[in-house]
């Protein structure tokens, strides 16, 4: 890790940037590669404001979901300095937007998919896709079944997910989602064209099924190539 200062500030190397790679650590459960640049003079610093945090990294696991390579920014930052002069956690004042790039492998994604996470997503995902055709009662059908996701490939501007849903006596049946994955002015994902392969009763399924990812989150740019994902997207974090 190393740390890059402006006009040398002893706060920022003796104080602040220790506290914000301490916070890191708890955000995340590994990270290689960190590379942090804080922009500030002590005077600012001091009344709690950060102009500019830049940080970026070669690998990081986030609440078991592997990911490549990210570079996040984020501007006027109010922060408890003066907790944390006193050796107390570092914490945001005020909610932040942080602009963000990130790309995802193939091989990491399919390492993370007994991750509560990114498996409760997909599992989200098929719940919304049997929610569209017109049933009332999708959740009392998946209840019946433990679903484990078994992969996830990319290819082009699709992606292939593969499952098993076993029920209660053993018996397992497999399903597949098939799906192109669109941005949709910046806040909807898209799905589309849907194809499902089950030996489930699941109906008629509609084409398309748009997700909202909340007035939080903007996405900007979103990419899928054989074995590879990226993104460019804007969240607000906000305080704890």
């Amino acid at each position: 890790m190393s740390t890059h200062l402006n006009k040398q500030s002893k706060i920022i190397s003796k104080i602040l940037s220790p506290a914000l790679r301490l916070w890191l650590r708890t955000q995340v459960e590994a990270i290689e590669g960190l590379e942090l640049k804080i922009t500030g003079g002590d005077h600012q610093i001091l009344r709690g404001y950060i102009p500019q945090v830049a940080l970026s990294c070669r690998t990081a696991v986030y609440e078991g979901i592997n990911v490549g390579a990210v570079q996040l920014e984020a501007e006027n930052i109010r922060i408890n300095i003066g907790q944390v002069m006193r050796g107390k956690p570092l914490g945001l004042l005020e909610p932040v937007p942080v602009k963000g790039k990130l790309e995802v492998e193939e091989a990491a994604l399919n390492a993370s998919l007994q991750s509560p996470l990114l498996s409760g997503g997909l599992t989200d995902l098929l719940t919304m896709l049997l929610a569209a055709r017109g049933t009332n009662n999708q959740k009392n059908i998946l209840s019946a079944y433990h679903i484990s996701w078994c992969s996830i490939t990319l290819k082009g501007d699709k992606f292939t997910l593969t499952g098993t849903l076993r029920d209660k006596g053993g018996e397992t049946t497999p399903v597949t989602i098939r799906s192109g994955l669109l941005l949709v002015g910046g806040h909807y994902l898209r799905f589309y064209p849907i194809h499902i392969d089950s030996i489930l009763e699941l109906g008629t399924l509609p084409e398309s099924l748009e997700v909202d990812l909340g007035e939080q989150v903007e996405i900007e740019n979103l990419s899928l190539a054989p074995g590879h994902l990226s993104c460019a997207a804007t969240v607000v974090i906000v305080s704890d």
